[in-house]
This record gives C-alpha cells, structure tokens and sequence, in this order.
C-alpha cells in the first residue's frame, strides 16, 4: 500500500514511516496464535504505543463519530468527547451544526481552524494521544454527498468522470480531492464509490445513479485506481480513501439507508460484476490501493451456495465478511493482512435500526455496535446514532456503547483479541499518514488553506472534464436568433432539507445526517435561465433576448396545464406578515408546490414557445413516471415548439417514446455550475465547446438503443492490427514467433476491457502445431507465441470470440524453406573395388 513520497516536507519522514507500516503488519502477525516467533527481535514501535494504551484508549479508538458542533462554548461537546473517550476520529457533517456552508463564508479557513481544535483535543496537552481520523463524504456533484462546498471547487459526479472514459480525469480530479482535503486538514475521505451500475433499475429506488463511475466492472475498476492514486498523489501522502460499498450494491433492488437491501446474486455472478472493482484498488501494488473499505449494509442471497437463503447485511455477517476476505484468487486477504481497514457504513442509519427492530421501538446500540465490530469492521462509524436523532440523546448513547466496549474488553478475551488487531491496523494507517504524529505534523494552516483550494487552476479543470464527459444523445435542432424558450425545471426543495437553517439550530434537528434530508437535490429553479443568457443573451452572443426567456417549475407546469389554467384566477390578498419573536431564526420559504401568480400567463407562453427545454437532475420514481406519463405527453400535445431535455442526473430516465418526441437531449451527469454552463452551450452549439461532445454514456441507456456491454464489445469496423515482435526466424524449424495483436477498440473508439479473447488462426490451417491459439488482451493489446512446424510463408490472422473484430491485413510471415539432401546412388553405395560389373 505504498505511496510515492512527494514534496520535500514528506521526505525526511519516510523512513519513520515505512518502519511504522512494517512494524503494523509484524504486530497484526503476532496476533496470529500459530505464529512462529522470529530468531531476532525487531523493533516495534506501533506495538510499543499500542501497549502503553489504557484499554479505555485502545476501545476509544475504533469509533469514527459524527460529532455535533454546538454547546456552550461551540464545539465543547465534540472536544470532550474525544478528550474523554479517546475518540479515533469524526466525521464532519454539515447538519451537525460544525459548520456552515453559508454563501460568502471563509469555510476552507474555518475547516482548517476546526480540524486543528479537534486535533489538539485528541493530542492532549502533553501531546501523547494519537491523532484523529477527519472524516467526510466528497463524493462529488454538490448536495447531498458533498459536505464541503462553499469555497471548495465544484466537483462533478462520478458518472461524468466515467463519460470521459479517461483514466487521467479522474487522477486529475482525485488530486483535487486529496489537495484541498489535505489544506484543510481532513486526512480520510469516504470514496471513491466502486459500485457497478450494471442494471439501472429506475423502477425501484434501488439505483445509485450518477454516484457510480458506469456500467462496467473494467471501467470502474480502472478509473476508481486512477482515483485513488489521484487523491494519494493529491494529498501528499496525507488523505486516506475510503472505497465504498464493499462487496457492491449496485444490483441491489433499493438504496441501503432506509431499509436493508438485497442483491441476488450468486458468488460467481458478484465475482464477475460486483467483485472486481474492489479487488482492483486492493491489490497492494503502490499508490492505486485503498487504504480502507467501507462495508454495505446489504443482504447477499445466493452468495453461500442458495439462493433460498439471504445473507445478514454484510456489515453484521462474521462469516459473510470472512468468506469474501478469504475468496481465492482474490486480494482482500492480503490487503487486510498488511494494514487495509474494514470500515463500517454509518450504524445509526434508518435501515440499521429498522434491520434490529422493526418498529423503531428500541434501539440496541450496544448490540449493533458489537455486531459490526465482530463482523470484521475495523473502525465503526457512528451517526445519527440513537432514537430520536437529536444530538441530546445521541451523546449519551455514544458513550453507553464506548463504555460497555471498555467493559467487554476486559471481560471477553475473543473481543479483546478483535479490538486489539483493530487498533493496530488503525495505529498502522495514522504512521504511514502522520509518522509520529506531533500537533505541528497534523494541524492545518487556516490562512494556507485559502490559497490551496478552490483555485482558478483547478475550477478550469473540472470545466474541461466536464465539457469531456458531455454527451449528445440526440440533437436534430438547436434554438435560432428570436426563438422564444421557456424552461422547465424542478421544484425548489424543501427549505429545512437545505443549509438553510441557522448555525444554532433547534437540537430536535441538529442531529439528522444531512443524507437524510435530501437525497435528491434539484436545479435551482432559474439556474438554467441565468446561463442561458450569460451565455448566449445580450452580454454573450445576442441570440436569446431576455423578454423571450422565461422559466417554470414542474409544479408551476402541471398547474398551468391544468384546465383551471384557461382562466385567470381572482388574485388573492396576501396573508399578514408576521414579525417573528425576538432572537428566532428568520422563517424559511413554505415547501412544496408554488403556482405561477398567472396561470393563464404560463399556459399562453408553453403555446407560444418555439422551444421548451426541460432541466432534471435526480428524479425518484414517481417523478420519472410524471415527467415521462404527464409532462412531456402534455406539452407535447399544447404546442407545437421544439422539445430539449439537458439531463444533470443519470440520462436513463426518457422513455423510448419520449425519446422520439425530442429534438435535442443532452446528458451532462452533474448538477454543478460547470455542468449546467455546458449542458446550454451543448444546446445552442452541440459541435463547440472544449470537448468534441462525442462522448458515449458509461451506463446502459436501453430507452436510446444503447447497451453498454454491446458498446464495449470489438468494432468489427476497426480492423485489428499485427505486427512482429520477434526477430525474424533464422534457425532451425520448428520456429517460435511472437505475435503482437494491437489496440483493439470498442464501438466508442475505446481499448476493450482487459480480459477479451483474440483467437490466432493461420493459412494454411495446419500450419499451427496445436491449431488455433486462444491469448486474452490486456490494456487492449495483446501478444501470443506460435510455433510454426514447416518452413514457407504463412499468413497470420486474429479474431475476437465476440463482437466480430478481425484483421485488416494479415501478417505474412516466411520461414526458410530447408534444402532438401538428395538420396544417395546406386553407384555411390557399391563397394570399392566392385567396378561395377553385374555379377553372372
């Protein structure tokens, strides 16, 4: 799991370092009962801070706790409990009320200020405690699963990383993660997520959508390393990843938060589809390696051999988690066994307690916590952690569980013996993150952190990945000069879902992981309208005149085209505002559906519009079903103006009829500013931009004919190439010749997943001593020996088993043809002296 050393202030602690993670791996040896000891002793410095721990230190450490920043003063809650209870670390959410993503805000500084408190409390005064894992969701793409914003650069999805089909945008984009988590102070981030998005299931609630990389495990797999390298390179060393949801949900029939979720697959099938992404980043070959898992709290019926019988959620399956590190073939065993942790998904979740006790009557912390701790997990992470979710009653439950664990510690050797091995590997990762760990070495400088993140540099970038992974999924038209365009977009979300509340929010709220407030983030209700004009109104092209621009909601749509809107309704007084009290927080927007004030106005402009262009992001079920069943339907029917979809959400979601309907679609995968900016130029310009916008999708899009598998098939158009990679044969026959079969290409112009079957026939047939020879690629390329028995020319030819590649031109190879010895005479073979005379 080694990395690079990078920059001169990581160099002189490297040998420390290494020393450490060797020690981790001798130590987590020896807790192994049939170990044989070494001849010599070696020097253990892990083991020795691990045996000065106090068994309440040694306990402390496996929690990861999402700690809330109130109290009095601010933040006196989350430093006694890691003073206290010796926390191994936090997470930062956002809705715990640690900090504020207020528009305006100087938050890289404040993040840095804070991380430095926190790790200050861990030290202690004499500096002898061990330093805090900081924690935080960064997956990308703004609300929900990006905590850190305002400040920050925007980072798109995953999935639009996957559109550019470019291993080098995701470093890119991993080394912006792991550079400004770094300057903040942050040293582990939970991702990348390996899930396979193999089967979008829209249909169920199941489907991660733009979260995962794409549809294919190669892909997945090849740019989560990139990734992960990127964020280690990123990061200097000094940001850990965190790869999620081990072993895989992305066939799981609903998303694992509010109920426990099932796949049903077999383990050759998750050894085919699920698996490989994982094992990719667990081979211990260098910077590409995680340096933890995060488990799923999933069911996996089929995996042990029936597939009558469900597994416990993974994350609570001792023998579940067992097999899968001891799968053969596999890597996860000797990941595990050199220092990679097993993190666990958040136990406080709804479908954790749900999963314990249905009726959300009871919630059996010590239980859960156990359960996952004997199950394999390493560190336990703990949010939302008790009933209700207020802070008020999650400190106590916190600190019942990190007291009963002191208590078992002392009680129960086998749990003993699991923490014990916990710690190491925890101790293990801060030594290669922190060496030996002083304040100076672990604390972030505030007033650096501002010029760090954020930069110009790194926004251009994610505007040209961006623009890279767009893709053009139809465009038949585009808007021209005086074309009138309204916009449709979603509705504004729920206020009390959004960072909107105050800092001192009331504690019945401050608890609830931010995840749950909203899982579906919308486009701002004007966004769409505002980079139309920037970029093509007056003060860009002078195509779009602000008077023929306007915008709706979805809700604003369904009321005008209802048949109340062919009349315009008595405008209603306006209720009293009233004062709120003295020091209440200011009252937030009412949720929900808001009419347009005119609703014949906004039914008038649908009938007028030459072009109608719908915004969606991350739609749920029912609204994929409206937007599909309803609106477009609609409009459709009411005017005859041009129909857009710019899709900043997975771009599965148009049925196939709908699909027709459309004269442009345009899937950007991201919801952030950038995303947005080039989903308008791609509608006015599809040919512009900074990328050729021939990107395809990295996901099945089964509504536009596209197929994933069948796209990363062999292009039966691109001839496969041949070529010599031996010196020609000069020797005796029979001859050994290496073949070398160049890139072969999929239907997006890619290299093919490693793994395809090129099979070697020549002419003629028999020229092979075996017959036709079976190699696989690697990379795309790939190379074979052949023996060929017989001298002569010999023609060389290459297929792929599927998708129907062959070569162009073969490769003509020609072997010395051997003399041939003529036979001996009669004359020759009579002996001497005979003179040749035919005897009587």
């Amino acid at each position: 799991m080694g990395r690079p050393a990078t920059g001169s202030g990581r160099q002189a602690s490297r040998p420390f370092t290494r020393r450490l993670a060797v020690a981790a791996a001798v130590a987590l040896a020896a807790l192994a009962p049939d170990t044989a000891p070494t001849a010599v002793a070696q020097p253990d410095p892990i083991r020795a801070r691990f045996e000065r721990l106090t068994p309440e230190a040694r306990v402390g450490q496996v929690f990861l706790v999402a700690v809330y920043g109130g109290g009095d003063p601010p933040l006196a809650d989350a430093e006694a409990l890691i003073r206290t209870h010796h926390l191994g670390g936090v997470v930062l959410q956002k809705g715990n009320s640690i900090f504020a993503n207020a528009r305006g805000a100087d938050l890289p500084r404040d993040i840095a200020a804070l991380t430095g408190r926190l790790q200050a409390a861990a030290l202690g005064d004499d500096g002898s405690g061990i330093p805090l894992f900081v924690a935080v969701d960064h997956e990308g793409n703004g609300d929900p699963l990006t905590h850190l914003r305002e400040g920050f650069t925007a980072l798109p999805s995953q999935m639009t990383i996957g559109a550019t089909w470019d291993p080098e945008a995701a470093t890119e984009i991993g080394e912006i993660v792991g550079r400004e988590l770094a300057a903040v102070g942050v040293n582990l981030v939970l991702g990348p997520v390996l899930d396979v998005l193999a089967d979008p299931r829209v249909d169920t609630g199941g489907d991660i959508g733009t979260r995962s990389f794409g549809g294919h495990p190669y892909w997945v797999a090849r740019l989560g390393r990139a990734y992960i390298a990127g964020v280690h390179a990123g990061g200097r060393g000094r940001v850990a990843t965190v790869a999620k949801h081990f072993p895989g949900h992305g066939g799981s029939d609903r998303l694992p938060d509010n109920e426990i979720a099932t796949v049903n697959k077999s383990l050759s099938e998750l050894r085919r589809i699920e698996l490989p992404p994982f094992a990719a980043v667990s081979a211990t070959d260098g910077s590409a390696t995680t340096d933890a898992l995060m488990t799923s709290h999933i069911r996996y019926r089929g995996f042990q051999g029936n597939i009558q019988d469900a597994t416990a959620p993974i994350s609570f399956d001792p023998q579940g988690m067992g097999d899968l590190l001891a799968l053969e073939g596999q890597p996860f065993g000797a990941w595990h066994a050199a220092g990679g942790l097993i993190v666990s998904d958040s136990l406080g979740v709804r479908a954790v307690k749900r999963y314990f006790d249905e009726g959300l009557g009871q919630f059996p912390n010590r239980d859960i916590a156990r359960r996952a701790l004997m199950a394999g997990n390493d560190v336990l992470i703990l949010a939302e952690f008790g009933i209700p979710v207020a802070w008020s009653n999650q400190r106590p439950t916190i600190e019942d569980t990190i007291a009963y664990f002191a208590d078992q510690y002392r009680k129960d050797r086998a749990f003993q013996s699991r923490i014990d091995e916990a710690v190491l590997r925890i101790l293990g990762l801060k030594a290669r993150l922190y060496g030996d760990g002083d304040l100076a070495a672990v604390q972030a400088d505030p007033e650096a952190a501002r010029a760090a993140v954020g930069t110009a540099a790194s926004r251009a970038a994610v505007a040209r990945i961006v623009e890279q992974g767009l893709t053009v999924l139809r465009h038949d038209d585009h808007p021209d000069r005086g074309d009138r365009i309204v916009v449709i977009t979603e509705d504004p979300p729920n206020p009390a879902r959004q960072d909107r509340r105050p800092l001192a929010c009331p504690d019945e709220l401050c608890g609830l992981a931010p995840d749950r407030w909203n899982a579906l983030e919308p486009l701002g209700p004007t966004w769409i309208e505002a980079f139309i004009l920037d970029g093509f109104g007056p003060a860009g092209t002078g195509l779009v005149a602000p008077d023929r621009l306007s915008s709706l909601t979805f809700c604003a749509l369904e009321t005008a085209l209802s048949p109340e809107a062919l009349v315009t309704p008595t405008p209603t007084p306006d209720a009293p505002t009233v004062a709120p009290e003295a020091g209440a927080p200011a009252p937030a927007p009412e949720p929900g559906c808001h009419p347009p004030a005119d609703r014949a106005a906004a039914r008038v402009a649908l009938e007028e519009a030459d072009w109608i262009v719908f915004g969606i992001s991350q739609l749920d079920p029912a609204e994929i079903t409206q937007l599909n069943g309803f609106f477009l339907d609609q409009v459709d029917k009411l005017t005859e103006a041009q129909l857009a979809v710019l899709s900043f959400g997975p771009p599965y979601y148009i049925h196939a009829t709908n699909l027709a309907r459309l004269d442009t679609y345009v899937a950007a995968y991201s919801k952030i500013p950038a995303a947005v900016e080039a989903a308008v130029g791609a509608l006015f310009d599809p040919s512009g931009g900074a990328g050729d916008r021939t990107a395809r999708p990295p996901v099945t899009v089964e509504d536009a004919g596209y197929n994933l598998v069948e796209a990363l098939e062999p292009d039966p158009a691109r001839p496969i190439g041949l070529e010599l990679r031996s010196a020609p044969h000069s020797g005796p026959l029979p001859a050994r010749v290496t073949v070398g079969i160049q890139p072969i290409l999929d239907h997006n112009g890619n290299p093919v997943p490693d793994g395809t079957v090129v099979e070697i026939t020549t002419d003629p047939p028999d020229a092979l001593v075996d017959g036709p020879l079976r190699t696989e690629t690697a990379g795309g390329v790939a190379e074979a020996e052949i023996v060929l028995p017989r001298g002569g020319t010999v023609r060389v030819m290459a297929a792929t088993t599927t998708g129907g590649a062959t070569t162009g031109e073969p490769l003509v190879l020609s072997l010395p043809v051997p003399s041939a010895t003529p036979p001996p005479t009669a004359a020759a073979a009579m002996p001497a002296g005979t003179g040749g005379a035919a005897a009587d």
